[in-house]
Formats: structure tokens, C-alpha cells, sequence
């Protein structure tokens, strides 16, 4: 099976290294290929050409849209080089929900102005076998937001639930969906949801990072992401704790 894993970066990478354990046709992409010989492909997708073959069973987009000029474009424009019998794997995020103070699932309303929805959008309409993850917030190793809530002077509304996942779970869902040709629109977000304040004052203390002094406790955005689709068409268990600590490294 010919994988292709186009943005190799914080997810993309150590996603390349999980398939490339049982799997040594796993290719990626990178602006500048600094890493693996014969395996990186050196792609920058705000270009028109690109050189891939069009022959992959499975590709996985990792692509950051905020670094992507025509995000929505290049989603559709990659989807021709994946076979019409493979996989299109779309790794997305549940910011592509509008505001609400409700429980969030699949069927829950989308902010179609987003260029997360007009990606999504071109993927569901141009490809029959596709799998879109709406992320929460990535968490995992060099990666926290207490890292910058921390150097804040005031804590805003402290009392929201937090919709987050780890690194380890992202790649081992992915890995699944892969294995198993898992064709579908999911949330993934760990079903931890402690409020902000609980969680972020926890894990000021457990990383050692200061905490901001001033707390509001205001209901601006109060929705709470439900995974369950995922773990019931899976028969998924997430594998980290948001609150595991033990291998984060900031330096």
C-alpha cells in the first residue's frame, strides 16, 4: 500500500514514523527534505507544480490551511493523485463549528464562511472514499497552550470546558481509520472536558508555568466537543489523559 502524508510537520512527521513500522512504502512531504532519503518529497503547495505521481492508495493532508494561500484548492487538487479506489484521509479541526454553548457532534452547525469548510467541502464533493478528523486542541510533548496562557495577564472565560487531544491518540486514530478503511466525517477530541480554569491552573502547576492573576469566569464560547461517533464506528480508546505531563518537553 503507497502511502503519501503531504505536511510533514508536528502531526505529519511522527504520524510518517508510526505507518513506516509495518509499512516502507510511506512517503511525505516537506518544503525543504532535510530528513529521510528517497522518502521525502519536496513540495511547496502555494506553488502550481508539484511532483508527485498519481498513484497513492492512501493519502493523508496534515497541512497547516493558515500556511496555505488557497487551502481549499489544494485539498481538491490533491485528491487527483490518489487513486479513485484509495483513501483521502483530511485532517481538519472542530474550529470549523460555529459558536455555541451546546454539546457539538457531526450534524452540529458549521461556520461556512471558514476555509476549513470550503476544503471540507471540496473533498466530500470530488472524492468517493474520504475521512475528514475534526481535531480539538493538539496537545503532546513540545506542545501545550499553557505555554502562552502563561504569559498572559488575565484568564478568560474560566469556567468553558477544554476540547483537546493528544499527539499520540491523533496518530493512532489515524493509523486506524488507515488499517481499517474507515470512510466518515469524525470529531476527535479526548472526552475529557474539565472547565479552563481546572485544567489550565493544574497544569500551570504540574509544568511549573506561572498563572495569570486576573480570571474571568464569563460564558463567551461554551460548547464541548462529543468524540462519540468515533469511539462507537472505531471501537476507539483514547490512550492519553489530557492531564499526562510526564514527556513534555518546552526547551
Amino acid at each position: 500500500m503507497k502511502v503519501l502524508i503531504a505536511g510533514a510537520g508536528w502531526l505529519g512527521y511522527p504520524l510518517f514514523l508510526k505507518l513506516t513500522e509495518n509499512n516502507s512504502n510511506v512517503f511525505y512531504t516537506e518544503r525543504n527534505c532535510k530528513g529521510q532519503e528517497g522518502k521525502c518529497i519536496k513540495i511547496d503547495f502555494n506553488l502550481d507544480k508539484w511532483n508527485l505521481t498519481r498513484d497513492y492508495d492512501v493519502i493523508v493532508c496534515c497541512l497547516p490551511p493558515n500556511k496555505i494561500e488557497d487551502y481549499p484548492s489544494v485539498i481538491r487538487n490533491l485528491t487527483h493523485y490518489c487513486k479513485s479506489s484509495g483513501h483521502f484521509i483530511m485532517s481538519s479541526s472542530t474550529g470549523i463549528y460555529e459558536k455555541s454553548i451546546e454539546i457539538v457532534t457531526e450534524k452540529s452547525a458549521l461556520n461556512e464562511d471558514s476555509k476549513l469548510y470550503l476544503a471540507e467541502k471540496e473533498l466530500i464533493d470530488n472524492f468517493k472514499n474520504f475521512s475528514i478528523l475534526r481535531f480539538g486542541g493538539l496537545i503532546g510533548y513540545d506542545r501545550h497552550p499553557i505555554k502562552y496562557i502563561s504569559a498572559k495577564s488575565t484568564f478568560d472565560n474560566a469556567k468553558s470546558p477544554v476540547n483537546l487531544i493528544h499527539q499520540d491518540d491523533c496518530i493512532a486514530i489515524i493509523a486506524e481509520i488507515i488499517t481499517n478503511k474507515i470512510y466518515g466525517i469524525y470529531n476527535a477530541c479526548s472526552p475529557e472536558h474539565p472547565s479552563k480554569i481546572e485544567y489550565y491552573s493544574k497544569m500551570a502547576e504540574k509544568l511549573n508555568f506561572p498563572f495569570p492573576k486576573v480570571i474571568k469566569e464569563g460564558l463567551q464560547e461554551n460548547k464541548e466537543i462529543d468524540s462519540s461517533k468515533l469511539l462507537q464506528d472505531l471501537n476507539y480508546q483514547f490512550k492519553r489523559s489530557i492531564f499526562d505531563c510526564d514527556d513534555y518537553n518546552f526547551s
